[in-house]
């Protein structure tokens, strides 16, 4: 399954580099979620962060992690966010 953040960011980009290496330390934490990359759309949205991603629940502690991760360091700074999923039509199958 894919998942792909949405995200905007209000914050400098010395912080967005202290946030890029939160995320990259929990993702070596994590297993089964894969960073596929960092979008950046032409569109209300700053970014866009696409994930492969064994299962939604895993998903979902990852993310966890990451904003106790960024509120630890006073970078609670995405006032506004969109989850999205691509799930694989095999899956849907079963």
């Amino acid at each position: 399954m894919l998942a792909i953040v949405h995200l905007n960011w209000k914050g400098t980009e010395d912080e967005f580099g202290t946030v890029r290496k939160i995320v990259m330390d929990v993702l070596g934490q994590s297993e089964g979620i894969d960073l596929v990359g960092l979008y950046v759309p032409s569109n209300d949205w700053n970014y866009a962060a696409i994930y492969k991603v064994r299962s939604f629940s895993k998903f979902l502690d990852y993310q966890r992690l990451v904003r106790k991760k960024l509120k630890e360091n006073n970078l609670s700074k995405i006032p506004k966010r969109q989850l999205e999923l691509y799930v694989e039509p095999k899956v849907i199958g079963k």
